[in-house]
């Protein structure tokens, strides 16, 4: 299943029918321990969670459907903690200094 959700987010397509018919138990986990590693711009690899990664990739319908079942599940307080802010922040700077060396 996880190579689904990655696929969907990376294909610019919702996640929300792939979870639909998991447990509160089953999205909890996904939502808050699955990850996908990845090779950042700067060659480094990274780990994302799921929304992260959908944040990444710019997919709309995937962060919209995260969020809506993270807080369906009452779980949107983890899914948007210190892990994922954590991850974020980084991102933007490595973004940063990309755009920076790229100019």
């Amino acid at each position: 299943m996880g190579s689904n959700l990655i696929n969907a987010i990376h294909d610019e397509r919702g996640v929300a029918s792939i979870l639909k018919d998991r447990s509160k138990q089953e999205i909890q986990d996904i939502l808050l321990n699955y990850t996908h590693k990845v090779n950042s711009k700067t060659c480094m690899p990274v780990t994302y969670t799921l929304l992260t990664y959908a944040i990444c990739e710019h997919n709309d319908q995937a962060i919209e459907d995260i969020l809506q079942i993270a807080e369906e599940n009452d779980i949107l307080e983890q899914v948007l903690g210190l892990r994922a802010t954590d991850q974020l922040t980084s991102l933007l700077k490595r973004n940063t200094v990309y755009l920076f060396i790229m100019l």
